[in-house]
């Protein structure tokens, strides 16, 4: 056998390790957004969330430059009724939540508008149906509303990608939000998703919704929302006939989003066919808060119980059958 001598043996693990530092060097350190960070009090939220569900944490859909762009998924661990027939024979529809705050602000781990998330995790996830919390960047720097519509679209072109991967069903998809999030919710309904084209990695998407709940949405620009922005990134320019359903919930006191564009919405989705339910919430500001709170203890009907009805009532004729006892 031949003899290696000990300086040649030195020089090869000098040129290993260099170029392992070199690669690391190289790959850069990925930055999770604003909304994506999470403290301990969201950690605990995330461990009673993935209790109640199988959670992929951080999944991130796309990247850009240095940043990850991340969702929280939750997949159902319940997919089959009392007498083992699957909830959905094509794979677990899913709800896209997005959060409000001005398109500039927020977490996606705050509260399901009102509802405790591992409340929200539990009650999907008993039913078959899964949930992302979605992340998406914030205007300012450089960055449009576009770019955030853009981010919105892509969390739904991956989900629709790894679909059998996740044991998704791409065209039951549901989106809910609040404000802003609202936004980005209708737009998902009712926007062209190759106007607002994002990851090329994601393009060959396909997907559909059947409906979605949100509230106080702006849903026309220029509106009551004092933001410069273009006509084309409002749900008004793009509601068309045949589009999914949706129900809408406004305070008529709220003076940040007038009442009277969901109205005009509403309005426009009656002439187009399209079934656009708006609930006119008494005396509520457009945080839902006023002087009786008008929504306390209301908004898991309005909210969970309405998307979970949009994602059965395609099914079939028949009520959903009772989920299974854990």
């Amino acid at each position: 056998m031949k003899k290696i001598s000990f300086p040649v043996i030195v020089w090869a693990l000098m040129s290993a390790i260099g170029a392992v530092c070199t690669q690391a060097a190289d790959t850069p350190t990925l930055k999770f957004l604003p909304s994506a960070q999470a403290n301990a009090a969201v950690q605990k939220r995330l461990d009673a969330m993935a209790a109640a569900s199988d959670a992929k944490l951080n999944l991130a859909y796309k990247t850009v430059g240095d940043v990850a762009c991340t969702m929280d998924l939750f997949l159902p661990t319940t997919v089959k009724d009392k007498d083992g027939k699957a909830f959905y024979p094509d794979g677990a529809p899913v709800v896209l939540f997005f959060h409000g705050g001005g398109w500039a602000a927020g977490s996606r781990y705050t509260t399901l508008e009102g509802i405790a998330l591992p409340e929200t995790v539990k009650f999907f996830s008993d039913r078959g149906i899964a949930l992302a919390l979605v992340s998406y960047r914030f205007i300012g720097n450089g960055l449009g509303v576009q770019d955030c519509i853009a981010d919105a679209f892509d969390a739904v072109r991956y989900l629709a990608l790894h679909a059998q991967e996740y044991r998704l069903d791409a065209k039951r998809m549901l989106s809910c939000g609040g404000s802003a999030g609202g936004h980005l919710a209708l737009m998902l309904l009712y926007a062209n998703p190759d106007a607002f084209a994002g990851d090329a990695a994601l393009k060959n998407a396909t997907f559909s919704f059947v409906g979605g709940v949100m509230r106080a949405p702006p849903v026309v620009f220029p509106g009551t929302v004092h933001r410069n922005f273009a006509p084309e990134m409002a749900p008004m320019h793009w509601i068309s006939a045949g589009a999914a359903r949706a129900l809408l919930v406004h305070g008529d006191k709220d003076t940040a989003v007038s009442i009277q564009d969901s109205e005009l919405f509403a309005n426009k989705a009656k002439e187009l066919g399209v079934e656009v339910t708006l609930l006119k919430v008494p005396n509520a500001d457009h945080h839902f808060k006023g002087k009786h709170q008008p929504l306390a203890g209301l908004t898991r009907n309005i909210f969970l119980n309405n998307l979970y009805a949009m994602a059965r009532e395609s099914l079939d004729a028949k009520p959903a059958s009772t989920p299974a006892a854990n």
